[in-house]
């Protein structure tokens, strides 16, 4: 699996202005402590369509 490389964040007074950004391995990390979703398979699969994260026996596509 290719890494995401995180690009840099500009500090800001505005918090409008502000950009958040988490790796596919933190948001699997965040995914995973949801109660409903504790006893489901998470993992995340990167192709050619883009990034996808697979809960269980479903896919959400996330278009990059």
């Amino acid at each position: 699996m290719k890494r995401l490389v995180k690009q840099s964040i500009k500090s800001s007074r505005n918090l409008t202005d502000s950009q958040v950004l988490f790796t596919p391995e933190e948001l699997v990390r965040f995914i995973s402590q949801i109660e409903e979703l504790k006893n489901h398979r998470i993992k995340v699969i990167n192709d050619s369509e883009g990034l996808k994260f697979a809960i269980g026996d479903y896919e959400y596509q996330i278009s990059i």
